[in-house]
């Protein structure tokens, strides 16, 4: 046999060989790759929860409505799914963030005086102080996270004895909690509809107050300093019968004219802003 011949054919054959050995060594990568593209977390209401093969921890989220002597911001429904199956306990750290939570929130309604601050509870913890008080959403909650059932088999749990507390902290200063005058100075009967039609609930309200916090549009420019849009907060003042709770609502929005050119602005809108628990009127 020619030599050079046998020479040529065993470096192609072990061409071949490193060739196959490379393409088995990249394939496994990229399976790994992949798999740990699937273990990635799930964001549940502001928190970054793990899967379970995932021991990452928690990371905030920001979202904002702080009550501004009785004017409000905007918020953010939650988000996300559950923290766990449907047959399991949730983690004691996701507990234990829930409770401090409601602890940041009971320290912002303990320290609450209707001449020091400006807001009950911070926004980001606004949905807490509705789960302390409304049994309806705090097991709606608590469904939607996939620990009701592990709520039921513990009846002391810290979900419900650190909203409980809160609850207890909330009957002694929401009452007290009253939106400004100045959130109603102003009357439009046209503007006020739309606001009416924007909630769904409204065939169920009882409206104490109702009308504008401007008086006059309030122009918002563009980077350039041009016209964006004019706009006026708006609120509404009322007690929903349908409610498991005796509180108040202040729901507040947004009446808004797009710039159309040439001075001019379009048709008026209503954007619906937010909802924040207050007090009720005392007659």
């Amino acid at each position: 046999m020619n030599s050079s011949k046998y020479s040529a054919n065993k470096r192609t054959d072990l061409t071949i060989l490193a060739i196959v050995i490379i393409a088995i060594i990249v394939l496994l990568a990229t399976q790994t790759i992949f798999a740990q593209i699937k273990v990635g977390g799930i964001k549940v209401d502001g928190i970054n929860l793990p899967t379970k093969k995932d021991k990452g921890g928690a990371k905030g989220a920001k979202s904002g409505n702080e009550n501004q002597g009785g004017a409000t911001g905007t918020t953010s429904p939650d988000q996300g799914t559950d923290p766990q199956g449907s047959k399991d306990d949730p983690p004691e750290w996701f507990v234990n963030v829930m409770v401090g939570d409601m602890r940041n929130a009971q320290e912002d309604v303990d320290s609450y005086t209707p001449e020091g601050k400006i807001y009950l509870v911070r926004s980001p913890l606004a949905p807490w102080l509705l789960r302390a008080v409304s049994q309806k959403a705090r097991e709606a909650f608590a469904i939607d996270k996939k620990f009701q059932d592990w709520r039921k088999a513990n009846l002391g749990n810290k979900y419900d004895t650190g909203l409980d507390a809160l609850a207890a902290a909330a009957a002694k200063k929401l009452p007290a909690y009253i939106p400004g005058p100045k959130n109603f100075a102003f009357r439009d009967a046209a503007m006020e509809k739309m606001m009416k039609d924007k909630l769904k609930n409204f065939s169920t309200l009882k409206v104490h107050k109702i009308g504008l916090f401007h008086s006059a549009w309030i122009i918002e420019k563009d980077s350039l300093g041009f016209p964006a849009n004019r706009y006026r907060e708006a609120y509404i003042w009322a007690r929903d019968s349908a409610d498991d709770h005796p509180y108040c609502h202040l729901y507040g929005f947004v009446v808004q004219q797009d710039y159309a050119g040439g001075g001019t602005y379009g048709a008026t809108g209503v954007i619906f802003n937010t909802d924040a628990l207050f007090g009720c009127p005392t007659k």
